[in-house]
């Protein structure tokens, strides 16, 4: 079986992270953060990064 993989527009339901964020009732949620650090392998370039972040951002829904 395979999936409609084309681009899809409309709402998108919370993840599983987002509600448990939202249950948190946090005091200032707009100060929660998280950080990651990520090392690049040489030949890396920013144009690179974007292109891959723009199809994720077409590709999956959760992201848009």
């Amino acid at each position: 079986m395979s999936a409609e993989q084309g681009p899809i527009s409309g709402d998108v339901p919370l993840t599983p992270i987002q509600h448990w964020f939202f249950e948190q009732n946090l005091h200032n949620p707009h100060h929660w953060n998280q950080a990651l650090l990520l090392e690049a392998r040489a030949g890396l370039t920013p144009d690179i990064v974007e292109a891959a972040m723009n199809q994720l951002l077409i590709h999956h829904d959760a992201l848009r």
